[in-house]
């Protein structure tokens, strides 16, 4: 940890991943400012960083950043580039926003699953060849928060994007689906206003098949519910932590309506008589989902006579 700490530093409000001087990157130090400088969570805003965004693309500075952290991984063996994968490598990263480099692969065509982005997005093609992605349509009358399974997606051609090129991602309105034949790197930027819900869609017929929580933290904090839920059930100590409860009671009111309803879960495990307050007010919740499984708790609970 103390190494991958080392490495971490800032440029304006952004965390930097790479190890090269900001000084040899003018063009990405521009597209941080502007960054701070915009409301990114206002698509309009987050539009505006398009031009500065472009202009990285059609540099060599992500080049000189790769080609630094090579360098780096060559003549020090304890160095690790910090929040990448074997695809992906973490650039950039500030409340409003993230920057990576991905490498696209003739595998990733291969998957017949396709997903719609976690926010509003702009990707460029650094090179070194042209690829094609279909910009699939949601319905118009699709709500991202409500998962259904009869809102097909709408199939569109593919489109050429050539080495320099930048397109926009809507995460309410497109579904990506790359079609690489080579490697590729794209570079995307994608902002922090998180959907509540990725969808998953067969890329053939358009159909959705499942949903995944839309950010990591969101993800993390209905994880840390349920094993609460399971430790304060198994616990020999007797009445919970009352901090414990009064968080759970806060994350009832959560903005995204899984995290909702597994604090409700959670609440009526750890302490009943709040969980059956909170359990009566999802009712009443703004999620159709949440509210039918409202509804059938306590149907349930009056019949073992545990709710009047």
């Amino acid at each position: 940890m103390s190494e991958i700490r080392k490495q971490l530093r800032t440029y304006a409000s952004s965390n930097i991943y790479f190890t090269l001087d900001p000084e040899q990157t003018p063009l990405l130090r521009k597209l941080l400012d502007q960054a701070e400088e915009l409301d990114l969570r206002t698509e309009a805003g987050f539009n505006d960083l398009r031009p500065s965004f472009a202009e990285l693309v059609r540099s060599r500075e992500v080049h000189r950043i790769i080609d630094n952290e090579v360098n780096m991984l060559a003549h020090d063996t304890r160095y690790v580039p910090s929040g990448s994968s074997g695809t992906t490598m973490l650039l950039a990263e500030s409340p409003t926003m993230v920057l990576t480099a991905t490498i696209l692969e003739e595998r990733h065509a291969a998957s017949h699953a396709i997903y719609s982005p976690a926010g509003n997005a702009m990707f460029g093609n650094l090179g070194p060849s042209d690829f094609p992605v279909c910009l699939h349509q949601r319905p118009a009358n699709s709500n991202i928060a409500v998962f259904d399974k009869t809102k097909v997606l709408e199939i569109q051609p593919p489109v050429i994007i050539g080495v320099g090129e930048v397109l926009m991602l809507s995460a309410t309105e497109h579904v990506p689906e790359y079609r690489c034949t080579g490697p590729s790197l794209m570079l995307k930027l994608t902002s922090r206003v998180y959907q509540p819900l990725i969808w998953v869609y067969d890329k053939f017929t358009g159909i959705p098949t499942m949903a995944s929580a839309g950010n990591l933290h969101s993800s993390r904090t209905q994880m840390m519910l349920r094993t609460l839920a399971a430790l304060e059930a198994g616990s020999p100590q007797g009445a919970p932590d009352p901090r414990s409860v009064e968080s759970v009671a806060t994350l009832c009111k959560h903005e995204f309506h899984f995290v909702r309803w597994g604090a409700v879960q959670t609440l009526c495990n750890i302490d009943f008589e709040r969980g059956k307050q909170a359990l009566m007010d999802a009712v009443d919740d703004p999620h159709p989902h949440i509210v039918n499984a409202a509804r059938s708790s306590v149907s349930k609970l009056r019949q073992q006579g545990l709710i009047a």
